[in-house]
């Protein structure tokens, strides 16, 4: 990507694209292949007018414009306004191919250039020149970089720990792309203010080095919070995106996930995250009264009109995985029927519920601390609700997966799978590297940095296997229980916090026999 760049001359692909263009309006494919022309003109703020000649070749190619057209990367089910297009598998390839093969080779060329673009925007992302994303000293020290051309299938390497579930080439890295942030969350441990709370671009290049290269790494979700990362404002991300197309293995499925807070979002970003497929969460606790008693904008003013306007935004794009929604006191006293109506009125449809925790390594204060049993009576009145109202559309991140693991399910949520040690991470600004994001603060629990060590390196060392065995000893003391093939001991993060602030938390229970219980006893 980016090396040796050939350019190819505007006139060129603007006269390609006119040709098209006038082939497209007589096509019976015709609203496709507007659809298409459209997304490859999509510049978000890149210099539109160079472009760089293509080293690949696929229009020429049948069965690969078809595997294209038909896979969920490649854009063939295509939302315009709310709308899917589904148009037939075959003609559009058919015809596509034909009208490539009549084309001169320099017209050709620039057509690949527009369909990379319209098809797989990450990997169109080699079409833009390098300047467009990186200076020429980030150049220098990405060619000083090295990339493997492992294939994604390859057999892993060094010292993997062994798992109740089976991850496969799995892993999730949790990056802080900043810690600068325009709420003051009165339970948050993550944001920061003045300068260097950015991550640098020697950091996050050695992170994306270090997470594509392995080839363990078959399945990549990469979670990208902050701070507010959106605070990066649109350039920012696609620099993060150009520096995965760089590193990225062939064949290697990345995933990427953001965390926000809605309040910065408007059409722009709207658009650029459909455009590039990211999965949006929010970040909200409940209605006005509540959430802004927790989440208010620095100053103390209310956030929440322009959290509702983000969440709509995304919801109306079709772009909105969920809501995440940490339980604090005060939405226990609203109650789970308050709550219910709230997301419901608001069109929400999945909901991920946090129990509120205090920082890691001071003493609790009060209000920044809902003790285990009293969020497990939380979820269970919000199961009660639902249960009452069968026609309520609304998923629950956590009674869902407790509810698939009883039924022999993997539960599909990290929580409830066992050991997650040497596959799920935390990236701080500096490089660190943490054994996942609940446990900022505490040193115990970093385990590298990317500047120095790869990820064979972290899994392996002292540390890593201390924490995994520690963790195999903790979950050890539990499975007389007769939960513990559903719990798995639950999250770690939820063991490591009782026994500092609950003076008589179990070590034969997690804290979720009640939870599984009701659910797997259900009353009439």
């Amino acid at each position: 990507m980016f090396a040796n760049s050939e350019f190819l001359p505007w006139s060129r692909y603007e006269a390609a694209r006119e040709r098209f263009t006038g082939f497209a309006r007589h096509s019976p494919n015709a609203r496709l292949w507007e659809t298409l022309l459209a997304r490859a003109g999509k510049t978000f703020g890149l210099e539109a007018n160079r472009v760089v000649s293509p080293t690949w070749r696929f229009l020429r190619d049948r069965p690969t414009v078809e595997r294209l057209f038909n896979s969920a990367s490649g854009g063939f089910q295509l939302q315009v306004q709310g709308n899917h297009l589904r148009i037939s598998q075959v003609q559009p390839a058919d015809e596509l191919v034909a009208y490539v093969a009549e084309c001169p080779d320099e017209e050709q060329q620039a057509l690949e250039v527009l369909f990379r673009r319209a098809l797989d925007p990450l990997d169109a992302l080699a079409t833009w020149p390098a300047e467009c994303f990186f200076s020429e000293q980030e150049l220098q020290l990405l060619g000083r970089m090295s990339r493997s051309d492992t294939p994604p299938d390859a057999p892993a390497f060094g010292w993997m720990p062994g798992q109740d579930i089976n991850y496969g080439g799995y892993v999730c890295v949790i990056a802080k792309l900043t810690r600068l942030c325009n709420l003051r969350c009165v339970y948050c441990h993550d944001w920061a203010e003045g300068p260097n709370q950015t991550m640098r671009f020697e950091v996050l290049a050695h992170l994306f080095q270090r997470t594509f290269t392995p080839a363990e790494h078959a399945v990549v979700d990469l979670v990208w919070h902050g701070g507010e990362p959106t605070l990066l404002r649109p350039v920012g991300i696609l620099r993060v995106l150009a520096l995965q197309r760089w590193f990225r293995r062939p064949g290697q499925r990345i995933k990427n996930i953001l965390q926000t807070n809605a309040t910065t979002l408007n059409q722009d970003w709207v658009e650029l995250f459909h455009h590039y497929r990211f999965q949006i969460s929010v970040s909200l606790d409940g209605p006005a009264s509540v959430h802004d008693r927790t989440r208010p904008q620095v100053g103390g003013r209310s956030s929440f009109p322009a959290v509702q306007r983000g969440l709509r935004l995304l919801r109306g794009a079709g772009l909105l995985k969920g809501v995440l929604m940490v339980v604090t006191p005060a939405l226990v006293e609203l109650g789970p029927q308050g709550l219910v109506d709230f997301l419901q009125a608001e069109e929400v449809s999945e909901v991920g519920l946090l129990p509120m925790r205090p920082d890691n390594v001071s003493p609790p204060s009060p209000g920044t601390y809902l003790d285990q049993a009293t969020y497990v009576r939380f979820l269970l009145g919000v199961r009660e609700v639902l249960r009452q109202s069968p026609s309520r559309a609304l998923r629950v991140r956590e009674l869902e997966a407790a509810n698939r693991a009883l039924a022999g399910q993997q539960s599909g949520f990290c929580e409830l799978s066992g050991n997650c040690v040497g596959h799920f991470f935390l990236a701080e600004l500096d490089g660190s590297i943490a054994h996942c994001d609940k446990y900022i603060g505490d040193p115990a629990y970093t385990l590298g940095n990317v500047l120095q060590h790869d990820f064979s390196e972290i899994r392996s060392n002292p540390k890593t296997r201390a924490l995994w065995a520690e963790n195999q000893r903790a979950t050890a003391l539990m499975n007389t229980c007769p939960h513990f093939r559903y719990c798995r001991g639950w999250c770690p993060h939820e063991r490591y916090v009782s026994q500092r602030h609950e003076p008589h938390a179990s070590t034969s229970c997690c804290g979720l026999a009640p939870l599984f219980d009701a659910l797997s006893n259900p009353s009439p």
